[in-house]
């Protein structure tokens, strides 16, 4: 029997797509953006932060119903904003209040926006060189999984091409803000590398505030989940390296900020994870299986085994384990982005 046309050509993208996340993750793109709009609706909120009206706080994400809901935090100090959200929250960020953007790393909740940013003389884009090199080789379209596209969409297209106005910071890179409300008083504020949950994550540190705009560095204190990429050796540096940092106590992240005790909440995750990674090494010397020594140490996250399954395992408790273990396992575009 002959197969339709039609259906053919469909099989054969599907079995490519398989082959090629990059069309499997342009497929998945078409696929939810056509469906979502029925399904979900973006939703968002602009205020101060509880401890502190200079910074402000832009909260958004996709909410699938009132107790669905996903979003990531932006902040804005001064004139700069930290992050830029999903890409589906773009219309709703206050433009008048920045033109400057600070970009903590390439990971869509976080990059959502900025290609929209790119090549606009109005605005000045800080990365790290490693977020800029992820951004531009893949033109912002970094293969994702089906999760990621569900709760965050791929970001804007970023134009390699046109990146006059961004600028690559350093490690300890000094990168002030001015505060218009004080005759444009510039105020110090620093950059620091803090790889780990990606390896191309930053920092920005504001001494005279007492705050740290952490990124990913945190998310909470007792996690039980890791990505697949995520380096376990790498966060637990990190976080050694800004517990030695003075002048904060406000932990502002993307997903669980720390308005107050954020250092000792720091310290806390911090022996969270020591303390699991010499639980983890003593049973793997003991002979238990992977799986095994997940189940034991991380007993609670069983509850959330749905999320494991809905995310494919890119997400889940075995991969605190394995990166304990065995170290990251780099997705394939960005390890090529960052080599090329």
């Amino acid at each position: 029997m002959l197969i339709p046309t039609d259906l053919r050509t469909l099989v054969l993208r599907h079995y490519q797509s398989l082959r090629h996340p990059v069309l499997l993750s342009n497929l998945t793109h078409s696929m939810l953006s056509t469906l979502l709009p029925y399904i979900c609706t973006t939703k968002t909120t602009y205020a101060s932060i509880p401890t502190n009206p200079k910074i402000k706080r832009f909260e958004g994400g996709r909410s699938f119903s009132p107790s669905l809901y996903f979003p990531a935090s932006s902040y804005i100090f001064n004139n700069l904003l930290i992050d830029t959200s999903p890409s589906g929250c773009y219309t709703h960020l206050p433009f008048s209040d920045f033109n400057r953007i600070l970009l903590t790393h390439h990971h869509e909740d976080h990059s959502g926006s900025v290609g929209r940013f790119i090549g606009d003389d109005s605005h000045e884009v800080y990365m790290s060189q490693q977020t800029l090199d992820i951004m531009s080789k893949t033109k912002g379209h970094f293969p994702m999984q089906f999760y990621e596209h569900l709760l965050y969409s791929r970001p804007a297209r970023f134009d390699g091409e046109s990146k006059g106005n961004v600028s690559v910071v350093e490690d300890g890179a000094y990168l002030p803000t001015y505060d218009e409300g004080d005759g444009g008083r510039e105020v110090e504020g620093y950059v620091y590398s803090t790889p780990g949950h990606a390896q191309d994550m930053v920092i920005y540190h504001v001494p005279e505030e007492n705050t740290l705009f952490a990124g990913d560095l945190f998310l909470n204190e007792n996690r039980f989940f890791f990505r697949s990429d995520e380096c376990f050796d790498s966060i637990l540096s990190s976080v050694d390296k800004i517990l030695k940092l003075e002048d904060w106590d406000t932990l502002l992240c993307a997903h669980e900020p720390v308005f107050e005790g954020g250092r000792e909440a720091l310290n806390r995750k911090r022996e969270y994870l020591t303390a699991i990674q010499v639980k983890i090494k003593s049973l793997h010397q003991e002979g238990f299986s992977d799986t095994e020594i997940s189940s034991i140490v991380f007993k609670r996250a069983t509850s959330m085994r749905f999320l494991w399954v809905m995310c494919g395992g890119d997400v889940s408790p075995l991969n605190i384990v394995r990166s304990v273990l065995y170290g990251p396992v780099m997705r394939n575009n960005i390890k090529t982005a960052l080599l090329k």
